[in-house]
């Protein structure tokens, strides 16, 4: 470990703003990256937290979450960290819905999602910039998305998880009958006659879409995954240092693409995965393809953000 500083570390972040920042998902990583920033002084400005997990904060949720106790079980995990950050100089604006339901494009879209289509809805978005950070097993990852067309976007090396037909899912619960009309109902907080016209007609609108995210989560409920909290807390860190260091570097030029990606891996602290690498796009990924008409868009986007 060095003892010198490296040339040019700020001594102090003093009203360094934050404003146009978003996090999507306020779990293990998300919630740690909240709280790494609510101890970070300095910090100015309003961010978004949009986290849609209909169970709220659960017992399961508590050794991979620093901020959340026994007394929050239950509670919107946006509103919750917003909450319990409150006395930090930055404005939280929670939000109980996903985050591409809010119709916000931020200039800072940070990903702390846990599922690859999750991630595949928020790369739609194109915001200016990107940050992502994930845990498998005993491996936490940290990604500065892009840039467009040359760095790996939220999408790449990330095919979304097969989706059950809208179709389908209504054969089913009307092949359920009048029980399965019943629990449908109560768990969407919609009534049966409401539920039955949908069942026959499929309808598009609201209550449409209430019935369709209940019954996804029937039929794909989400899988237990190994996890430990020092993993979530170490990628959710990184993510926090990251977004700091985003907003104090000087605009990122496509021409000179640095090393985007950080990998750390508990189980052999001497691996070679442990550093820093670039992660180019994955020439498969739709997304961000050469062809593609967003690709240029977010191209603008980005350009028009870095010349502020």
């Amino acid at each position: 470990m060095s003892r010198t500083p490296v040339p040019g570390a700020p001594a102090e972040l003093e009203n360094l703003d934050l404003s146009g920042t978003a996090l999507a998902g306020v779990g293990a990583v998300g919630s740690t990256w909240v709280h790494a920033l609510w101890a970070t002084p300095g910090l100015t400005g309003e961010v978004t937290l949009a986290d849609a997990d209909s169970k709220g904060i659960t017992l399961t949720n508590l050794n991979r979450c620093p901020p959340f106790g026994h007394q929050h079980l239950g509670s919107s995990k946006a509103h919750c960290a917003a909450h319990l950050a409150a006395d930090a100089g930055l404005v939280w604006h929670p939000h109980h819905a996903r985050f591409e339901r809010l119709g916000i494009t931020p200039s800072l879209l940070v990903s702390a999602v846990d599922t690859n289509r999750a991630r595949a809805e928020l790369q739609n978005r194109y915001a200016p910039r990107m940050l992502s950070a994930s845990t498998l097993d005993l491996r936490a990852e940290t990604l500065r998305v892009g840039p467009p067309g040359t760095g790996a976007c939220l999408r790449c090396y990330n095919p979304p998880e097969a989706l059950t037909g809208d179709d389908e899912l209504r054969a089913r619960t009307r092949a359920g009958g009048t029980a399965a009309v019943g629990a449908l109902a109560a768990e969407a907080g919609v009534p049966e006659t409401e539920v039955r016209r949908w069942l026959e007609r499929g309808e598009c609108g609201e209550v449409g879409t209430r019935l369709l995210e209940s019954l996804r989560r029937q039929a794909e409920p989400v899988q237990a995954r190994f996890a430990v909290g020092f993993t979530s807390a170490m990628a959710g860190t990184l993510l926090a240092a990251e977004t700091v260091k985003t907003l104090m570097q000087q605009p990122m030029r496509e021409t000179e693409p640095s090393h985007n990606n950080v990998t750390f891996q508990f189980l052999r602290l001497t691996a070679h995965v442990n550093a820093t690498s670039l992660l180019a796009r994955d020439p498969q990924c739709p997304a961000c393809a050469p062809a593609h008409p967003a690709l240029d868009a977010w191209r603008r986007r980005a350009a028009a953000h870095d010349r502020r």
